[in-house]
């Protein structure tokens, strides 16, 4: 009997870890961490900042990240996706897949310089935190979730 629980539980990983919280909707600008933003627009820099933990060979480390509803991205770790977007207030969704899903609603205020925001998940939440300035080391951890050739 062990054979086969030791089996359900590897397709119980392997479904979780193809498992997504967040459908792509958001058309996403060139990822290139030099880009401008557009006119009248603030360059937000979400990245995935959960570290390394074997705990997560589930896939649970994926981030799920919804502005006002629009799904942005799904973020691996060490990855981070860039969006413009007007100052003002938003809704920012998170969620991660664990043996549940995980969803998290915060009011998001996006102010006029360029925000690099953090997003983490705890063992019954997903979590950010605003920064001014990219974390050191930023453009050598971290890589663009879209692969546009950069």
């Amino acid at each position: 009997m062990k054979p086969y629980r030791n089996l359900l539980v590897l397709a119980v990983v392997m479904v979780l870890s193809g498992c997504a919280s967040v459908v792509n909707e958001y058309p996403l600008p060139t990822q290139d961490l030099s880009a401008h933003p557009f006119e009248d627009r603030t360059k937000v820099i979400f990245y995935n900042g959960n570290g390394f933990n074997p705990l997560y060979l589930d896939g649970s480390w994926r981030v799920g990240i919804k502005v006002d509803g629009v799904g942005v991205e799904n973020l691996h770790i060490d990855k981070y996706v860039q969006v413009f977007l007007r100052p003002g207030n938003y809704r920012l969704e998170l969620s991660h897949i664990d043996v549940f899903t995980f969803r998290d609603e915060y009011s998001f205020d996006v102010g006029s310089e360029i925000m690099y925001v953090k997003v983490y998940n705890t063992p019954l939440s997903t979590k950010y935190k605003v920064q001014d300035e990219a974390p050191e080391g930023f453009a050598n951890q971290y890589q663009p979730a879209v692969d546009w050739g950069l």
